[in-house]
């Protein structure tokens, strides 16, 4: 996993890194994983901020379409970041169907989260495949889907489930 955040760190693609990096670290704690993790949090902060203050920029200017394209941008990294809901807000376009689908796809990953550690391994398993059939590149849903499913498999061997 650590391995994987990484290439998508290479690839610019920090949100999927940071989710890699959190899923290796819940797999095994290791302490160069966790300072990799603060890095791309903090890669991530100095992104949404550099794109936060461009947006504020170009929406000055009246640039409307080119701002209201960043701020999507960091709601894709940041689903509930209020300064971008804001800066949309503003100008008077709703958030696009990237940055809906970025905070949905969250919401229900983090129902499957839920589930699993309530124990229901069979919601767990189908909320996640929903996830990564939406975001195939959702590193802690493949995870979290992949556990699941080996712990169902267990637990059908030794007869305790169906």
């Amino acid at each position: 996993l650590a391995a994987e955040a990484e290439g998508f760190r290479a690839k610019g693609r920090l949100r999927s890194a940071a989710s890699s990096y959190q899923e290796s670290l819940r797999v095994r704690e290791d302490p160069g994983v966790r300072q990799a993790l603060q890095s791309v949090n903090q890669e991530i902060r100095k992104t949404v901020d550099e794109k936060l203050d461009l947006a504020a920029k170009l929406a000055a200017e009246g640039r409307k379409d080119k701002a209201s394209s960043l701020y999507d941008e960091v709601l894709a990294l940041e689903p509930q970041n209020q300064a971008a809901r804001k800066g949309v807000q503003a100008l008077g376009s709703a958030p696009s169907e990237r940055s809906r689908n970025a905070e949905s796809v969250q919401k229900l990953y983090l129902d499957g989260v839920s589930a699993y550690v309530a124990g229901d391994l069979d919601k767990a398993i189908l909320v996640w495949k929903q996830v990564v059939g939406t975001d195939p590149d959702h590193t802690a849903a493949k995870s979290g889907l992949e556990k699941a499913e080996k712990e169902l498999e267990t637990l059908k061997k030794k007869g305790m489930a169906q």
